[in-house]
């Protein structure tokens, strides 16, 4: 068995192709072990996407970390804003200013992110506004916005 789970990558995809692979025991005697004798399993790790082909193998972390989270949070503020723009038939040149409200994790991520959201989007400002008069819930967020030509 020990010789077994001590099998190469190369060993074990020649036995999974068909050749066998010969094994010797203590007593001098040897075996030759074919993908019959066998059980071929792969096992993902949880949290983790895995997909093979041929040698390669490639390995996915799916954690969502906080940061994670928080820049995915910025990502979809900043599409909202593109959408809006679009509603209101801005130029591509049009200063806006964005009033907007949200729970703990929308104003985390504003705050981290409020000079990258403003840039991409043309915000003069993001204002962060309790009670926002004319505005709309965010699609997939829990919070409201307004955006206002400059």
């Amino acid at each position: 068995a020990n010789q077994v789970k001590d099998f190469s990558v190369e060993e074990i995809s020649s036995i999974r192709d068909g050749n066998a692979h010969a094994i010797s025991f203590e007593d001098g005697s040897s075996y030759n072990l074919t993908i019959d004798d066998i059980d071929l399993r792969r096992e993902e790790k949880e949290g983790l996407a895995v997909a093979n082909e041929g040698d390669i193998t490639i390995a996915l972390d799916l954690t969502i970390t906080e940061d994670l989270e928080l820049d995915g949070i910025a990502q979809e503020i900043k599409h909202i804003i593109q959408d809006l723009r679009k509603e209101m038939d801005l130029q591509v040149t049009d200063r806006i200013v964005v009033e907007l409200n949200g729970d703990d994790k929308i104003l985390k991520s504003l705050k981290l992110h409020a000079t990258y959201i403003a840039t991409e989007t043309l915000a003069d400002a993001l204002d962060v506004n309790e009670t926002i008069e004319d505005s709309i819930e965010m699609p997939n967020l829990s919070g409201f916005i307004k955006v206002t030509k400059v």
